[in-house]
């Protein structure tokens, strides 16, 4: 199933906040963040996919064949009134190995340029027809301070989960925002339709948009 974007408006505007966190205006979303549908199985599949990419397949457990130790046999085969036994490290010992255990893998899928570019465009453009995107002139403060970055934050009304995106966020901008459990800073040119879904709301600078339009 697909929802008609351009059914609402063929053009989506996104508030301008000026550095003293007021609207100074709005801008027009550039076309590629407004398709003609949204492909919900392609963001799922590239949501899905990023989780899985970021798993590290490396929990192992042992065989009975890797378990050190059990070599011999326990006791004779007949004559003792117990169960035979083969070895001290089967399965149903304490101890021994494992029955179908998990083994280190590789949890990662392929996605093509074409899906993942859509995706991510897709993304972007839910989030500023729901009105959780705005554009800011900058995201340097006064001060790197996390107060002033919270007071920031809050005179802009983000509630939730928050995502700074800039082409090069500076030091200063990363170590205002480290502390701050819901929010958090990204590259224009690695951030991922994951990123933007799991963010309540987001604020980038122009330039920032500009090169997520050009890299998707």
């Amino acid at each position: 199933m697909t929802t008609d974007l351009k059914s609402v408006s063929s053009t989506l505007e996104v508030p301008v906040l000026s550095s003293n966190g007021k609207v100074a205006g709005s801008i027009v979303l550039p076309e590629e963040f407004v398709p003609n549908s949204i492909p919900e199985q392609i963001i799922k599949n590239s949501i899905l996919g990023h989780l899985a990419n970021n798993r590290a397949g490396t929990v192992s457990t042992l065989t009975r064949s890797e378990v050190r130790g059990g070599g011999r046999k326990p006791w004779r085969q007949k004559g003792t009134g117990r169960a035979r036994q083969g070895s001290i490290r089967a399965p149903h010992w304490r101890g021994g190995g494992r029955v179908f255990g998990p083994s280190p893998r590789s949890f990662r899928t392929r996605q093509s340029n074409r899906e993942r570019k859509l995706a991510f465009y897709a993304s972007v453009g839910l989030k500023a027809a729901a009105g959780k995107l705005h554009v800011a002139d900058s995201l340097d403060l006064r001060d790197a301070k996390t107060k002033t970055r919270v007071n920031w934050l809050r005179d802009l009304g983000m509630v939730g989960r928050t995502l700074l995106i800039g082409v090069a966020p500076s030091s200063e901008v990363q170590r205002s925002i480290r502390n701050i459990p819901d929010a958090c800073v990204a590259r224009a040119d690695t951030v991922n339709a994951y990123d933007v879904f799991s963010m309540d709301n987001l604020i980038v600078t122009a330039e920032a948009l500009e090169v997520m339009r050009r890299v998707g």
